[in-house]
């Protein structure tokens, strides 16, 4: 490309562009070049021509000039295989994409674009770059779609939809535009419409920013919300994981079978919020699905379980202070352990002294290795020393002082669990414990957690 041609392009200099190419007007004020259209196939190191310079920085005028000169030009590609439109769309000069398109969709312009493309090449509005991107752009998007519906669903070469983009980023506007502006249909729409990455659709997306979006999308088509992601996770799951109560509630409202659909991991919506610690979202699908405190993961676990295994202190305490979860604090997962009896293996003495403190709880269940929970806690103090706050010793001390029992199958259990001598050692531990059960470590630990549960009066009353 000239050093002169390339000034015009990038400075908007009409005047010495007209110069460069040679350019008059005949009586009837239309242009006529007096030199080669050549000059203007010439490109920069980028592979940029002309028009993609003066399109990349909006100057409309020159733009038309250029392609009243050679239309071709509008075919271009550079090397990021990006068109002028495209160059035009991502830097935003809406007047310049709006040209474009109209003269894209000219029939005289359209006769030239076909005769120079190839068989399969897709069509101007429709180019993709390097990337995958088209020229699809939130300041001209309107104008697209009104173009070329079908740009809707060409998904760029990440595998995100223009409409999963335009949810992720919580463009309301964006995304009425786009399902406003796809064809009608009276099936399913095409996948290509609203997927997004690892199996999402829009919907995944939109739940996460928008209660508007999440209305807007469950309208336009209602099967997205039992779609689900390679993680087998749906709508509902990604509320539920980031407590989003009104994505939640609406989700419910539509279809409160949502609830009772499972991930890979057979996890259920009240098994994600239980993990991520939503007590709003819990008591929600309670609320609206009140057998959730049945549904088991793949592990056999239950939502109590699932908060405990993920140290959800605030849910286990919610859930120890509410009738309504009663069922689920003696229950066994798989591997037959109670709640208690992963508190007790996860070390968390938090939630360990929580269900010491209800009554409901059964202290001595055994778990399909014929262990409870005391045994469990006795068997996680193999350190080399111990100090009075260390967790493992208070869960221990704890459930001693409460009258938890060991199992009957001792000798079975300790010599599969700790190997030879492992029986002495483990009777040892048991030994000390009862022994130390009164120290002033146990009694202020114990008093420190059963200080919230105790009933007032209940001193006076034991006196």
């Amino acid at each position: 490309m000239s050093h002169e041609l390339l000034r015009a392009a990038a400075t908007g200099d009409k005047a010495l562009l007209e110069q460069v190419l040679g350019l008059s007007c005949d009586s009837g004020g239309k242009l006529e070049a007096g030199i080669s259209r050549r000059c203007l196939k010439g490109v920069t190191s980028e592979g940029n021509t002309a028009l993609h310079t003066a399109a990349g920085r909006g100057y409309t005028e020159l733009v038309r000039i250029m392609c009243v000169v050679d239309a071709s030009l509008i075919r271009a590609r550079n090397n990021l295989r990006n068109t002028p439109l495209i160059s035009a769309a991502r830097a935003g000069h809406v007047d310049v994409v709006c040209y474009l398109i109209d003269r894209a969709l000219d029939p005289a312009t359209a006769a030239v674009l076909e005769a120079g493309a190839s068989g399969d090449e897709e069509s101007v509005l429709r180019a993709r770059n390097a990337e995958g991107a088209t020229a699809m752009h939130e300041a001209v998007l309107e104008k697209l779609v009104s173009a070329d519906g079908g740009l809707a669903a060409v998904v760029d070469g990440k595998g995100f939809s223009p409409l999963y983009l335009a949810a992720a980023l919580g463009r309301t506007d964006m995304v009425a535009l786009l399902i406003g502006g796809s064809p009608p249909d009276d099936g399913v729409k095409s996948p290509a419409y609203y997927v997004g990455p690892h199996g999402q659709t829009a919907l995944h997306a939109a739940v996460l920013v928008s209660e508007e979006m999440t209305k807007s999308l469950w309208c336009w088509e209602p099967t997205l919300a039992k779609k689900v992601d390679n993680s087998g996770n749906t709508a509902l799951h990604h509320a539920a994981s980031a407590g989003k109560i009104g994505a939640v509630k609406l989700l419910l409202q539509k279809d409160s079978s949502l609830a009772y659909i499972p991930d890979v991991d057979g996890l259920f919506p009240a098994h994600t919020a239980a993990k991520m610690g939503k007590i709003d979202v819990i008591e929600l699908l309670m609320e609206t699905c009140p057998n959730s405190d049945e549904l088991l993961d793949n592990r056999g676990r239950n939502v109590l379980h699932c908060a405990i295994e993920h140290r959800k202190e605030k849910v286990v305490q919610h859930m120890c202070r509410n009738p309504r979860f009663g069922r689920m604090v003696n229950a066994r997962d798989g591997a037959g352990n109670t709640p208690l009896h992963l508190a007790v293996k996860h070390g968390c003495d938090g939630m360990a002294l929580l269900l010491t403190q209800d009554v409901k709880v059964n202290l001595s269940v055994m778990n399909n290795d014929g262990a409870t929970p005391l045994d469990v806690a006795i068997n996680e103090l193999d350190h080399g020393y111990t100090y009075p706050m260390n967790p493992e010793v208070l869960i221990a001390q704890c459930l001693v002082w409460c009258g938890a029992h060991r199992s009957p199958r001792r000798d079975e259990y300790l010599d599969k669990r700790a190997g030879a001598g492992g029986s002495e050692r483990e009777l040892r531990k048991y030994t000390n414990l009862t022994q130390n059960r009164a120290i002033g470590s146990v009694l202020i630990a114990t008093v420190t957690f059963a200080a919230p549960f105790t009933v007032p009066g209940a001193a006076a009353d034991a006196a």
